[in-house]
């Protein structure tokens, strides 16, 4: 009885130092926040699939945001995406961020999105801010 309980003592041992032998998977470390363009930002924050492309050709009949299920809205929502014209914007790209405030009689709105001017990280951006924006040259989009 003495050496069957030291023969399973002897074999608890031998497990637990050949656990100890096997190395330990080094935890990788997690990538640094990276500047990001607005497109980045939005797409990874509301799950969008498909290729991103330039912000003024997200609300394209065939666009990210209506081929990801969105529909456009006249009258802007905290949680929508918009989408800023060349135009608006004066750039060759546009500009897309998520809305987080709406001010009433069609006064300002502001919006969360990464390359705005801004220096907070979030996500894998580190370059995230809120500002406000003229509604002018711009569409609302919403699920």
């Amino acid at each position: 009885m003495m050496s069957r309980i030291f023969v399973v003592g002897l074999l608890v041992l031998m497990s637990l130092f050949s656990l100890m032998a096997v190395p330990l998977a080094a935890a990788k470390p997690q990538a640094a926040p990276a500047f990001c363009e607005c497109t980045q930002y939005v797409y990874a924050k509301k799950g969008l699939s498909g290729s991103y492309g330039h912000a003024h050709t997200w609300d394209d009949s065939n666009g990210v945001l209506p081929r990801n299920g969105y529909r456009q809205y006249s009258i802007p929502q905290v949680g929508d995406v918009v989408v800023f014209s060349q135009a608006a914007m004066g750039n060759q790209y546009g500009h897309v961020a998520i809305i987080t405030a709406v001010a009433p009689n069609y006064g300002p709105i502001s919006v969360r999105g990464a390359n705005q001017g801004g220096s907070e990280t979030e996500g894998n951006c580190n370059n995230v801010n809120t500002r406000s924006y003229s509604r002018n040259g711009a569409t609302f989009w919403r699920k």
